[in-house]
């Protein structure tokens, strides 16, 4: 059996600001069941501080799944943090 390739994800680094990372904390994001409740705790484990910024280092299928969600028409707590997270990092 020939052995799987290995690959490696495109890692971003999303920058929150201070109430973005309060607005993950709070755990109004993680109600529900869902694959967003799963993105928002896998990009909440990611935030590490450094010197007052805080960061999340984040794989490219959370970071098109943050894309889709800003997509959305939708009003909502987590689409727009979504929209929020991504206008502040450019994305």
């Amino acid at each position: 059996m020939a052995p799987k390739a290995n690959s490696v994800a495109r890692l971003t680094f999303l920058r929150l600001t201070p109430a973005l990372h309060e607005g993950l904390k709070a755990g109004g994001l993680m109600t529900g069941q869902g694959v967003y409740q799963t993105t928002f705790k896998r990009i909440l484990r990611a935030v590490r501080g450094n010197d007052g910024e805080l960061v999340a280092i984040i794989g490219e299928r959370d970071l098109a799944r943050l894309r889709d969600y800003a997509k959305r028409n939708d009003a909502g707590g987590w689409q727009d943090w979504a929209r929020e997270a991504l206008e502040h990092n450019g994305l």
